[in-house]
């Protein structure tokens, strides 16, 4: 399983990444922002494509919400060396994984070393066990259906943006709910990225 989960975009290491994950196209997930307007979601996926694109991948957007089932995803992703996910908000991201059986074929594919899942801030967040907490964060009410598990692709809670600008109250909060609540976690600075190989 080949993970690389950081707090705020590629973080300080982006080679790490093009060596974890190698050559070929990446799979963009900006369905973290979904509840933005058209025109600003557009935005931020080419912000993302251009980013990927500096480190060498041809990024095609995955939008979750035009596939429904696992096997849907699985043919997509057939491909693609990296599925790149973007932050935004938590909650309506891991409704759209669920609903579109992102979380199974990830799973699924990250078993067989198909393909590496990297992802920062809500993407990272949802790499884990927990999104208990995070409602200090996100705002749960943009899913219409919440979900408090993360996908459990490490047996742990990330935390990003630790003590970082306008986010440092927030992350306080979150991680002082996942202590009450018994939830093992990890908390990430921008920069800071988390590699599983």
């Amino acid at each position: 399983m080949k993970l690389y989960l950081s707090s705020d975009g590629l973080g300080a290491t982006p080679k790490d990444l093009k060596d974890l994950a190698g050559e070929g196209q990446a799979a963009i997930v900006v369905n973290a922002v979904d509840w933005r307007a058209v025109e600003e979601r557009s935005q931020r996926f080419e912000q993302e494509q251009a980013m990927l694109r500096e480190l060498g991948y041809d990024g095609l957007e995955l939008d979750l919400r035009k596939h429904s089932g696992a096997e849907s995803i699985r043919q997509f992703l057939t491909d693609k060396k990296l599925v790149w996910v973007r932050g935004g908000n938590s909650f309506l991201l891991i409704q759209r994984m669920r609903q579109s059986g992102f979380d199974q074929a990830i799973k699924q594919l990250l078993d067989k070393d198909e393909i590496t899942y990297g992802g920062y801030s809500a993407g990272a967040m949802v790499a884990g066990t927990s999104l208990r907490g995070f409602e200090h964060a996100d705002d749960p009410s943009l899913a219409s259906e919440v979900h408090w598990d993360g996908l459990g692709l490490i047996d742990y809670a990330v935390i990003p943006h630790w003590e970082s600008g306008e986010w440092a109250e927030q992350t306080r909060r979150v991680k002082q709910v996942m202590d009450q609540h018994g939830v093992k976690h990890r908390v990430l600075r921008d920069g800071e990225v988390i590699i599983v190989r």
